[in-house]
């Protein structure tokens, strides 16, 4: 019979997540780093009046891409933290109750 105090970690499927969240972080890096790059070698042939302006824009993105890259890696060190708080928790549960 089930208690309305139930608690349930699924460590696998837990890891399962993590897993996902760091593949489709380095499929992020990898595809920023190309805009990046592709960026910097447009910026680097451009000239002209609009050169200024082309430039605030690659700083724009630069703060924007950072902005995105500190959600993500919180994102995961947020998922890291709570399966190490479930852990602990199932550890001393399990010795409170032996």
């Amino acid at each position: 019979m089930r208690s309305q105090f139930e608690l349930a970690y699924d460590r696998g499927e837990h890891a399962n997540v993590q897993d996902d969240q760091h593949s489709h972080y380095n499929q992020f890096m990898e595809l920023m780093l190309q805009i990046d790059q592709a960026a910097r070698n447009t910026l680097g042939d451009w000239g002209g009046e609009s050169a200024e302006s082309f430039s605030a824009e690659a700083g724009e993105f630069e703060g924007h891409f950072n902005d995105v890259l500190n959600a993500f890696t919180e994102v995961i060190s947020t998922t890291e933290e709570v399966g190490e708080n479930f852990n602990a928790m199932l550890v001393k549960l399990g010795t409170q109750f032996q």
